[in-house]
């Protein structure tokens, strides 16, 4: 006979994979219910996994697109691959440099090589933001190198707008500009 009232006391199951975990004696979970429950999860990691595919190819799409229709600035794009930044007659690999923040928006340079004790929870390439090209337009650049004071570098990291740019082919194919802020799904 069925009791109603002890049915709906039987509590939490956890499942792992294959195996059942009852948290009492009043429940019972069929070989098929968790065959059902696990294709689930399948199908779920499943639809993710080819979500990303298919913006990983959009994005490869508009890539290609971007670099046949679109001419760059070639200072820009050496620089984005392969240049250098120095401050103060310290020279750093731009490829080593991120802009890193918090929730609070105060935008820092890290270098990761080196070790730091910044706390941040985001963080975006500097050479993908407008913030590098601002720099490239105000500074000096010899043998694909920017030259640049620290107290120089740090105004244009800190009034960083949240965008990224659209001088090279692989910023130009990034759909959504805006890193920071509420918006950023939008």
């Amino acid at each position: 006979m069925f009791n109603k009232i002890e049915s709906n006391e039987f509590g939490n199951i956890d499942i792992k994979k294959t195996k059942v975990y009852p948290m009492n004696k009043k429940c019972l979970v069929t070989p098929s219910f968790v065959i059902m429950l696990n294709s689930y999860k399948e199908e779920k990691n499943s639809e993710e996994k080819m979500d990303y595919e298919s913006k990983k190819i959009q994005y490869l799409k508009r890539l290609n697109e971007c670099n046949t229709k679109n001419q760059y600035n070639k200072i820009i794009v050496n620089l984005y691959q392969s240049g250098k930044l120095s401050i103060d007659n310290e020279i750093y690999s731009l490829k080593d440099l991120f802009i890193v923040y918090d929730d609070d928006k105060k935008y820092q340079l890290l270098n990761i090589n080196k070790k730091n004790d910044l706390n941040y929870n985001h963080a975006v390439k500097f050479i993908d933001t407008t913030a590098f090209i601002k720099l490239i337009n105000d500074s000096d650049i010899i043998n694909n190198t920017i030259i640049v004071k620290n107290d120089k570098l740090n105004s244009y990291i800190s009034n960083w707008d949240g965008y990224l740019h659209n001088q090279v082919k692989e910023t130009d194919a990034i759909i959504n500009k805006k890193i920071t802020g509420d918006d950023i799904n939008e």
